[in-house]
C-alpha cells in the first residue's frame, strides 16, 4: 500500500508541474495573440488562446483540492482511500 501512496503523490506532483508550465507559457500565447483574427470567421483568436491558461488554472485548482484530500487521508492512515486507482 505504501508504494501506491508514493506513486499517487508522484503522479500528482508531475501533473502539477505540467499544469504550472501550461499556465505560465500559455499566458503569453494568449496575450500576444490578442490582435490576430480568424481568417475565415473574422473574430479575435484571443478567446481560443485564452482557454489554454484558464483551463490549466482551473485544473490546478481541482488538483490542489485533490492533493489536500489525499494528504488528509494519508495523515489519518486511511490507505483504502488510495485504492480508488485500482
Amino acid at each position: 500500500h505504501r508504494a501506491r501512496v508514493v506513486l499517487v503523490f508522484c503522479v500528482e506532483a508531475a501533473v502539477l508541474l505540467f499544469l504550472l508550465f501550461l499556465a505560465y507559457y500559455g499566458s503569453p500565447t494568449a496575450v500576444f495573440g490578442f490582435s490576430r483574427r480568424s481568417p475565415s470567421m473574422g473574430f479575435s483568436t484571443w478567446w481560443l488562446k485564452l482557454s489554454i491558461p484558464v483551463g490549466a488554472v482551473l485544473m490546478l485548482l481541482n488538483l490542489v483540492e485533490q492533493i489536500v484530500a489525499d494528504i488528509e487521508h494519508w495523515y489519518r492512515g486511511d490507505v483504502r482511500h488510495f485504492e480508488r486507482f485500482t
